[in-house]
């Protein structure tokens, strides 16, 4: 049944085919982007892209009224052109992250259907991407992580191409490489890269002269901005830009010899690998019959580096091996190596034939399960912004074990049955975030902003150390005030009450109402919140 069902309607010749993936791609990209910002970078930028959009500055960005250049500016003008298409607002910073994961899910299945000639390969392996935990939260902030990892998929899928139908199309490569160069500036060095391993891997030397072109070309493109930038602020591009965010995050002056490196690579290497072990689940178990070689016949070499699979491939090694010299580790770097592996995975799933692997998947599924419960019961009075999405987590998980079990249960063969298993996860996947995640963070500080934004009152928030609330300080620029005064507990608030003047506006903790109402003779509770209260200081 299951294969008839494919054959009839789950084929790339029939347009029914593109419109169901579209719809669910963009089912699990565009909902969830009401929840307001968290990330202290997210807020960081939305502020900074929301002060430039003010401003009508495209070429500069702005913060507290100074120029601000610390980042390649594609992030930037993907919100500004939200901004001005959508007006201001959380969904709308959020918007290009989500149009990028758009994107990089049509190019992880384009790029599978040019290197293995396998559409079903090519829709589990996007729905393997954007079922990461790590990917979902990217796609779903304000942050260049989504962006950078669509620009790099859509110059690695004509750079494919270019290798295997027309060189010209490596021209077209070329000039999309210098869009990865604006995204995040030195990534631009990675196609490029590939290109030069493959031709001394495969020996392609008339190749050459087009790696030439492609550097010329794609700096070519991205230089005049720089330029631009570098005349106009020379300052602020030397010392924010080139120092801190180029060099100084990535070496911060110590020893960078050999000997340095070479203990780096290893470490690095074993530090991606577990994370992306971690972040593929539930579908890692694909990776023991890749290297078990109990994947319908194809050994682990013809899959990773047969035909056109080696310029993937390259571009993994590329990328991890250069995130491992560096000095430091961070689990979102993770992103530009996901769509290769999950391209890989997608082959692998397409390919298994043995039951076990269902009962694989339902074991990795219930530990997950294990893991979050563990997590709500311990960690969910401090950290209660997260409880409905784990929650909703849990429920997807549920739903792939169940479907699992049924699976390695049923009389029928495997057939298409792994293509059904990463539909139905992805499917409850996108349903549980769609209903959780808005409803999580922080809505307090959104029902707030809407009364003390444009009000030019001072602003003050009392934390606690109770609870974890994520980047408090930071969301509250976003929402309330551009400029706020935070004190880390109620006693430090307290000691300094003396000096803040009547009509300053306060954030706190539901629980510490009576507390603050006791501080004053008069005190004006405002709009109580499912976690935080705002209130105005009336009379001392």
């Amino acid at each position: 049944m299951t294969e008839s069902f494919f054959k009839h309607y789950i084929t790339d010749r029939k347009p029914v085919f593109w419109i169901l993936f579209g719809i669910l791609v963009c089912s699990i990209a565009l909902t969830g982007l009401n929840g307001s910002l968290q990330n202290i970078d997210e807020v960081l930028y939305s502020r900074v892209a929301r002060e430039t959009f003010e401003k009508g500055s495209w070429l500069i960005q702005y913060k507290d009224g100074e120029a601000w250049f610390h980042k390649s500016p594609m992030l930037f003008w993907g919100i500004l052109t939200s901004y001005r298409l959508f007006g201001v607002s959380d969904f709308t910073a959020k918007l290009p992250s989500a149009v990028a994961s758009i994107i990089s899910a049509f190019m992880i299945l384009f790029i599978s259907r040019k290197v293995f000639s396998r559409t079903g390969a090519g829709v589990i392996a996007a729905f393997i991407y954007l079922c990461s935990i790590q990917v979902y939260a990217s796609t779903h902030q304000v942050a260049t992580d989504s962006l950078l990892v669509a620009s790099l998929l859509i110059t690695l899928f004509f750079l494919i191409r270019g290798i295997s139908e027309r060189s010209s199309w490596l021209l077209l490569a070329a000039v999309l490489n210098g869009i990865v160069f604006l995204t995040k500036s030195i990534f631009g060095m990675v196609i490029p890269a590939v290109l030069f391993i493959f031709i001394l891997t495969d020996r392609r030397w008339a190749l050459l002269p087009y790696l030439v072109l492609m550097l010329v070309i794609s700096v070519g493109i991205a230089a005049p901005y720089f330029i631009y930038v570098y005349r106009t602020i020379p300052e602020v591009f030397l010392e924010s830009f080139l120092r801190v965010n180029l060099i100084q995050r990535f070496y911060s002056g110590g020893n960078i010899g050999i000997g340095s490196l070479l203990l780096r690579l290893p470490y690095g290497i074993a530090y991606y690998a577990v994370v992306l072990f971690l972040f593929l689940m539930p579908f890692t178990p694909g990776l023991f019959f890749l290297f078990g070689r109990k994947n319908s016949g194809h050994s682990a070499g013809e899959i990773l580096w047969g035909g056109h699979s080696r310029v993937v491939s390259i571009y993994f090694l590329v990328i991890l091996f250069g995130y491992s010299l560096l000095e430091g580790h961070w689990l979102h770097w993770s992103m530009t190596m996901i769509p290769a592996v999950s391209i890989i995975l997608g082959r692998v799933l397409d390919g298994i034939r043995k039951k076990s692997f269902f009962l694989m998947v339902a074991a990795f599924g219930t530990v997950i399960i294990a893991v979050f419960v563990y997590a709500f019961a311990t960690l969910a009075d401090t950290y209660p912004t997260y409880r409905d999405v784990v929650i909703g987590l849990i429920a997807a998980y549920a739903v792939l074990v169940l479907t699992s079990v049924i699976f390695y249960l049923g009389k029928d063969s495997v057939g298409r049955k792994p293509f059904f298993l990463a539909t139905v996860f992805f499917i409850a996947f996108a349903v549980e975030t769609a209903i959780t995640v808005p409803l999580d963070f922080n809505p307090d500080l959104k029902r707030f902003g809407s009364i003390v934004y444009d009000d030019p009152s001072s602003f003050v928030v009392v934390s606690t150390n109770r609870v974890n609330e994520g980047s408090k300080t930071t969301a509250t620029i976003w929402y309330l005030k551009m400029n706020s005064t935070q004190y880390g507990s109620l006693d430090a608030f307290r000691k300094a009450s003396g000096g803040i003047a009547e009509g300053t506006y306060v954030m706190f903790y539901r629980e510490d109402t009576d507390k603050i109402l006791s501080m004053f003779e008069s005190f004006d509770v405002l709009m109580n919140g499912k976690i935080w209260n705002l209130g105005r200081i009336i009379e001392k």
